[in-house]
């Protein structure tokens, strides 16, 4: 391996944070997800279903007025029908609407 490979290695592995699930072992992940029940075939319907439902703690919520999720996915075109590649999801804020809202379709 040459001097560069493990340059960029090293630095790749010193850049690259842990989520807030790792830096706390009480929180747990892929746990039993709560039931969400049926999705509404309406998509701003289903979008407030997804943020609103019991997989997504208070805290989460709370950081709703702050962040604008239904804003920024609108801003991105994200619809019910979208085809969505997360990249480094971090804690998850973005997955834990993403994921039951996109699920279906």
């Amino acid at each position: 391996m040459s001097l560069k490979s493990i340059a960029l290695l090293a630095l790749l592995a010193a850049c690259g944070g842990s989520s807030p699930a790792a830096q706390n072992p009480t929180t747990t992940t892929n746990a039993a997800a709560p039931e969400l029940g049926p999705a509404p075939a309406d998509d701003a319907a289903r979008l407030e279903w997804a943020m609103n439902g019991p997989q997504r703690t208070a805290a989460e919520k709370a950081r709703d007025a702050a962040r604008h999720p239904k804003e920024t996915l609108a801003f991105f075109g994200v619809n019910d029908k979208s085809h969505v590649i997360e990249l480094a999801p971090g804690g998850g804020w973005y997955t834990e609407i993403l994921a039951p809202y996109l699920r279906d379709d």
